[in-house]
Order: C-alpha cells, then structure tokens, then sequence
C-alpha cells in the first residue's frame, strides 16, 4: 500500500461510498496504516462532525465499525481511540439522521454489544444519545477532563497523586497510561523496523553496481549501435522502477520512524508519569512500615510494664469469692 500522508488520508475519505467494498477496502487501508491510528480517528471524528448528509453519516460509522470489528485482535488501540470519540461524534450529527437510517445505526449497537466489542454501559449512551437524550456525565466528565489535561499536561504530580491506585489489569493500565501505547504494541513497532529498507543491504548493493552510464542518460543517447542502445535503455528503465520502489520503502520508513518516535515519547512520558506515582506511594508505604514498627515496640513496652496479674508462690490463680461466702460475711 502506499506511503501514508495526511493529502492521501482526505482523498481516501473524499472516495467512500455506501458500497460494501468501498467500506472494506478502506478499513484495510487504515488497519494497514495503524502507526497512524490517532491521527486517523482524530480525521474520522471531524469529518463525522462536518457532515449533514444522513447517508453519508451512516456510511462514516458504517466505516469506524468495520475498523474496530477487524482490529479488536490486529491492533485493539483503534477499538478504544474510536471509543473515546463516538459519543461526541454521534451527538454532534444525530439530529440530521434519517429515521432509517437512525435504526440501521442502532442495529449496528445491537451488533457491538453482543459480540462485546464496547462496554454494555459505553452502548447504552451512545443509544441514550441515538434516543435524543442529553449525553451522559460520564461523557461530558472525559470532555472537561481532556480541557483539563491540554491545558496542565505540564504539572507535575502533586502529594494527593501519591495515593492513585496503580492498576495491574490490561484495561485499567491503558486508562491510566491516557491513550499511549502499551509495552507489547511497542514492541511491535520496534520490531517493524528489525526488516526496514534502511538495512536492506541487497538493495543497495544493487543501486552501488549500476553501470555508470546509467547516472547519465546522454551517454546512452550517445551510444552508436542500436542493439547497446536499447539493451541500456531496458537497464535503465528496470534501474528507474527499483530505485523508485526503493524511494517509496524508505519514505515510508522515514514516516514510521517519526510516527513511532513520537509515540515513544508519549510511552515514556507516561510511564514516568505513573512511576513517579508509584515510587511517592511506596515512599509513603515506608514511613507507614516504619511508624508501625515504631508503634509495635511501644506496645510491646507497654505490655511488658503492666503488673503480674497470677498468684505469686504457687502459681494457682486467685480465686474470686462465691455469692455464698459473701453473704456469710
């Protein structure tokens, strides 16, 4: 596929229609370009958003269903970057909705839910919201709080973060890490770049033994005999389609590589983020293991002061008078 740029991303949502394979080929083309994924749901939420067309809206959430269906196990980011926005996305549009249209839309809800591609309870807003119904708080919270995030990113944890429970399970680690890829996702790019065209050392061995009259094409013009003439040409034509695959492979690395470093800063951003979260709470741990060391000696201390509460010689307990007894006295 080619090179992935922001022109080619608008030219390809420019070109969708209602078919089937406009659909599906167009999913293909965004799982393809996943180091993108952001930037490609960011488009899809504001194309959604400028859109008045009933049509045209179906097919564009026709579209982000296809994606996260054929992404949940490929690349399960795009199913809670596209989670993150169709709220807002359905809210913005519902109102140009065909009434036919509005029910084939929820049929695809009916669809996400049982095959458990979102939250039973990220669904039932999102048909809160197909009903007419004001968005729910909890949408509206993630919208205040990402306000929030762009205009303090820069604060740095404060001594209430040092209570924040760091989750362990997959979900609760992506919620807490904001988006940013995990470990595993990670790796996997890295890993694209292990086979790049950058270090495809046959190639460029190919490129270093052109002939040299292949870098000039006036001396091939120049050349007498017609056979020598037409062989060079055929050379340099065969040498024009490699360097240019060639070009094509490394452009694209070069895309990549800024795509993923870009995201690596954002891993690493994060994870600092939450160790220093962590190393404030296990600081806090400390003081409590040792205030509670501190405290155990001085019970212990206590204990050991408190008077012998046994008989002293014989070790037999005192015994308590009887009601008998009392009474005789």
């Amino acid at each position: 596929m080619s090179v992935f740029t922001e022109n080619k991303l608008g030219v390809r949502f420019s070109q969708l229609s209602s078919s089937v394979q406009s659909i599906q080929t167009l999913s293909c083309w965004i799982i393809h370009h996943r180091l993108h994924d952001r930037k490609i749901v960011d488009f899809w939420l504001e194309t959604v958003r400028t859109e008045n067309r009933s049509r045209r809206i179906l097919d564009l959430f026709y579209l982000a269903n296809e994606v996260v269906q054929n992404s949940r196990k490929k690349h399960p980011a795009y199913v809670t970057l596209f989670q993150g926005v169709l709220e807002e996305a359905l809210y913005s549009v519902v109102k140009y909705l065909s009434a036919e249209h509005l029910s084939k839309l929820k049929r695809t809800f009916d669809v996400w839910e049982m095959r458990k591609v979102f939250p039973f309870d990220f669904i039932s807003g999102l048909r809160a919201i197909a009903r007419g119904e004001v968005p729910t708080s909890s949408w509206l919270r993630r919208t205040n709080d990402s306000k929030h995030l762009r205009t303090s990113s820069t604060r740095r944890p404060s001594e209430k973060d040092s209570g924040y429970e760091i989750p362990t399970d997959e979900e609760g680690i992506r919620r807490v890490l904001g988006g940013a890829p995990s470990a595993e996702e990670m790796l996997a790019m890295l890993e694209l770049l292990e086979n790049s065209p950058s270090a495809d050392a046959e190639t460029r061995e190919r490129i270093a033994k052109f002939p040299p009259y292949l870098l000039d094409s006036s001396k091939i013009m120049a050349m007498e005999d017609p056979e020598e003439r037409n062989k060079a040409l055929k050379e340099l034509r065969e040498a024009k389609v490699l360097v240019d695959e060639y070009n094509e492979r490394l452009s694209k690395e070069m895309g990549n590589r800024a795509e993923i470093a870009r995201r690596l800063r954002a891993f690493t951003e994060e994870v600092r983020r939450v160790a220093e979260i962590e190393g404030k709470r296990h600081m806090k741990m400390r003081k409590n293991l040792v205030k509670m060391a501190k405290d155990r000696e001085e019970l212990v201390e206590h204990l050991q002061s408190l008077p012998e509460t046994t008989s002293a010689a014989n070790g037999d307990q005192v015994k308590m008078p009887t009601a008998e007894e009392l009474f005789k006295r």
